[in-house]
């Protein structure tokens, strides 16, 4: 007779599921982030930085691939609002430039991954304090959108005294 242990029997290895509930987190991850971007609504997110000096806050987009026209800016007392229209790939499906055979018919383009967004983002950003929003300032350079928005000057609370007249109180 075999000496074999019934498979529930067996001491379990508490460690040997682990790869396999991480690779399947990994891929829930991916299906939650690349798979739902297809059918969001809403515009995308950039990431971007906001640094403060004395005198402004230098805001620092990043956004490769987007023409300096498709960026639209708009600045508030204290908020700036950038909204940006990414074409940088050709859509699924739409004609790829190499031709095909000799006909010069064009090969529809089929990607095997696509990470780069396509299409309209945003974002509102609200600043700790008021801005200048006619003097505000924006470039674009390597892919990076740079705002400047002057601080506006910090207004002194005035202290207002109260004037009491004799006449007439009832005090």
């Amino acid at each position: 007779m075999a000496n074999t242990v019934h498979p529930s029997l067996e001491p379990m290895d508490p460690f040997g599921s682990l790869a396999t509930l991480r690779s399947t987190m990994n891929r829930l991850f991916e299906e939650s982030m690349l798979g739902l971007a297809r059918f969001e609504p809403i515009a995308r997110a950039f990431p971007l930085d906001i640094r403060e000096t004395n005198t402004e806050y230098i805001i620092e987009a990043a956004l490769p691939g987007v023409n300096p026209e498709d960026e639209q800016i708009t600045a508030t007392n204290g908020t700036l609002t950038i909204q940006v229209r990414s074409d940088h790939a050709q859509q699924q499906g739409e004609p790829d430039e190499r031709k095909k055979g000799d006909k010069g018919d064009k090969a529809p383009t089929v990607y095997v991954r696509r990470e780069r967004y396509v299409g309209e983002m945003s974002r509102v950003i609200t600043l700790p304090t008021p801005i200048v929003a006619e003097e505000v300032t924006a470039s674009y350079e390597h892919g990076v959108l740079t705002i400047h928005a002057p601080k506006a000057a910090r207004i002194a609370p005035k202290h207002v005294p109260v004037q009491v007249s004799e006449a007439g109180s009832n005090y």
